[in-house]
């Protein structure tokens, strides 16, 4: 057993079975992507391509959710073994679009508003951590935690 997995199944064992289950017994369905396009050109092998190319593929907010939909999809089909990512038209990527990044500034400098602490707003914003209530109600985002009604 790898090192990674032997760390998955001491951290979440639960996870590990979950996702082993699911890739056993699951027939994951692809959606259509807007920013993405999915092909099967050989037995296992999945080709993803960026599908921006007059935006020389740079990363918006919607390319940004479907890559993370997309192969954690892939992930599901015990089919897939073999992912090629690569970007359509001259350019594999432009990097982040800076409309985008702009956007999510906005968004980072009106969380440091309301939480009042620069530190706090940005690392919410950039790493997507979760946070329980308590913490939401210790950092500012809520002004009172009251119990669940079913505890």
């Amino acid at each position: 057993m790898s090192s990674f997995i032997k760390t998955i199944a001491f951290n979440n064992p639960r996870k590990l079975i979950s996702n082993v289950f699911i890739r056993t017994f699951t027939k994951a369905e692809l959606p259509q992507f807007e920013t993405l396009a999915v092909s099967v050109p050989k037995k296992h092998v999945y080709h993803v391509e960026l599908n921006r190319p007059k935006k020389s593929n740079s990363f918006s907010r919607t390319m940004w959710q479907e890559i993370n939909q997309c192969f954690t999809t892939l992930s599901l089909i015990p089919e897939c073994r073999v992912i090629v990512l690569s970007g359509q038209g001259k350019h594999f990527c432009g990097g982040i679009e800076l409309q985008s990044l702009v956007q999510l500034a906005a968004e980072a400098d009106e969380l440091e508003d309301i939480v009042g602490n620069s530190s706090v707003a940005r690392e919410l914003c950039f790493t997507g951590r979760n946070f329980d209530a308590k913490e939401a109600k210790e950092i500012g985002l809520v002004s009172e935690v009251f119990p669940d009604k079913e505890t």
